[in-house]
């Protein structure tokens, strides 16, 4: 008589039983709008900590970026994702506008650039690593951010300044000239 070994493969997900009682200050409400917006260490951006647990390196924080804003060369060594609450801003990549969301792959690098400046909502699982820091730092050693740029191409520049308005506002393209169609009479 053969034997055989059963094992589980996976492992039961948890459910809850019995009678159940919400945990007392289980949760932790925040209102940015009274909070003040403190300055990084990148100059041009300005940040809220929303929620924080530094032992994790996990963040969740409103930037607000200006005009003509550049974060420096920066790897994420998990994954980073962003939802843009005004404005836009961009990468080698491409452009994020208001109302629309991007997330970095663990371990991807990049710089990233705003035009016309924007207010996004980020959430680390761990700090973005710099040359000289790792994550956002209120009130750290500053870092200059005003100028283009060095890994995107100029026209990947030029695409992010161009707002949805502004291309809006452009002027209509000529309609190329046809000959005129000769009019039928009613019957």
């Amino acid at each position: 008589m053969a034997l055989t070994a059963t094992t589980k493969t996976t492992a039961e997900p948890e459910r809850l039983r019995g009678h159940l009682e919400p945990t007392p200050d289980g949760s932790v409400y925040v209102n940015p709008a009274s909070m003040q917006w403190k300055p990084s260490q990148f100059e041009g951006i300005e940040i809220k900590v929303l929620y924080e647990d530094k032992t994790r390196g996990e963040m969740t924080c409103l930037l607000k970026w200006q005009p003509g804003t550049t974060l420096p060369f920066h790897k994420h060594p998990e994954i980073e994702q962003s939802y843009v609450l005004s404005g836009s801003f961009s990468d080698h990549d491409g452009i994020a506008r208001v109302g629309e969301y991007v997330w970095r792959r663990p371990l991807s690098m990049h710089e990233t650039h705003s035009a016309e400046g924007c207010v996004i909502l980020a959430i680390y699982r761990k700090p973005n690593i710099f040359r000289n820091s790792a994550g956002f730092e209120p009130g750290g050693k500053r870092v200059k951010t005003d100028r283009v740029p060095t890994t995107f191409d100029a026209k990947t520049v030029a695409k992010s300044s161009a707002t949805p308005a502004a291309k809006a506002k452009a002027p209509p393209k000529a309609k190329p000239k046809t000959a005129p169609v000769a009019k039928r009479k009613a019957a």
